[in-house]
């Protein structure tokens, strides 16, 4: 079991299996005991500023088209540097999109979960879980919702905006680089404000 998890309070159960593995999804409890360790969170659990210096990469994901949002994504996951766990938190926002909300909860239902999104918002995937974490990514952009990132140990973070916005934050800058060139090289500018 992912120690982070262990220390959330969290317990092996049936819900979220698929394919033989757990998929983790997390209550507010679990995940502010989850990023507790590096003050990740602040009571609105909404992302605080890193406590150490991070390298930062901004870009807009508004004119991207569809057929670049799995790029996106991957590159979103890679900038956030090396990671064995990590915690996606999605957060309903004034402008929540609820268009494609069943295609949200049909990908949950798909790892067995059928919580509701008010109850259980964090989302835990292990490094071998890296496509489902696109997965969910991918859906938080496509519906302009608001989505977290953090590696456990926080080497990084990925902060996307319902306004269109991804911030991505590294301690480890040549990750970050290689996925803001590969962004530009597909024409998505880096040069957000």
């Amino acid at each position: 079991m992912p120690e982070a998890l262990i220390r959330a309070g969290c317990h092996p159960c049936p819900i979220g299996t698929k394919g033989g593995y757990v998929v983790w999804f997390l209550g507010e409890p679990e995940i502010r005991s989850w990023c507790q360790p590096h003050k990740m969170l602040g009571a609105d659990l909404k992302p605080t500023p890193p406590l150490e210096a991070f390298d930062r990469g901004r870009f807009s994901v508004g004119e991207v088209p569809v057929s670049l949002i799995r790029l996106v994504t991957d590159q979103v996951v890679r900038a956030i540097g090396p990671w064995e766990e990590s915690l996606l938190i999605v957060r309903p926002s004034n402008s929540w999109n609820r268009e494609n909300f069943h295609l949200y909860y049909r990908l949950r239902q798909s790892y067995g979960d059928f919580q509701r999104l008010n109850r259980t918002m964090g989302h835990c995937f292990l490094a071998y879980e890296e496509q489902d974490l696109i997965s969910f990514l991918q859906v938080v952009i496509l519906n302009q919702w608001n989505g977290f990132v953090f590696s456990a140990q926080d080497y990084g973070r990925a902060l996307v905006f319902d306004n269109g916005i991804v911030e991505l934050l590294s301690r480890d800058g040549s990750d970050l680089s290689k996925a803001l060139e590969t962004l530009r090289g597909n024409g998505i500018s880096t040069d957000v404000e």
